[in-house]
């Protein structure tokens, strides 16, 4: 599903392909940078819970902490949806980020959104910028 111009998005599923030397080297950057903010607030009322590597795929596990914004996710879960996927996109897409690099090589960006209890609120693959 397309949200914005730069951004294609495709279900949350799992699948792993090869790795090229060069892709594994920014995949491990990526990795490395984005784990020094596991348990931190990334953005308002979202923080990022984990990060992990699987084949070609970086994933971003994160938590919305602000009881507002949990509120209107649960209940405008489309909209939610709509609005939290766009965002990371355009945070990961931004040019000269190693998430832009990586992606414009061939790598994927997978992001889930969950609440408080561990439900599943949001999620999407950004696969290409």
């Amino acid at each position: 599903m397309a949200l914005a111009a730069c951004v294609l998005l495709t279900p949350v599923s799992a699948r792993e392909k090869a790795s090229s030397p060069q892709l594994q080297m920014i995949i491990e950057a990526v990795v490395a940078n984005a784990k020094r903010g596991e348990g931190k607030l990334i953005a308002d009322g979202i923080v990022l819970r984990k990060v992990r590597q699987h084949g070609d795929i970086v994933m971003f596990d994160m938590t919305v902490v602000d009881p507002v914004m949990l509120a209107y996710a649960r209940g405008q879960q489309a909209n939610f949806q709509q609005i939290a996927i766009k965002d990371m996109g355009r945070k990961f897409c931004r040019r000269g980020t190693g998430t832009r690099k990586f992606v414009d090589m061939g790598g994927e960006i997978q992001v889930v959104f969950y609440g408080a209890r561990r439900e599943m609120l949001a999620g999407g693959r950004l696969t290409r910028c």
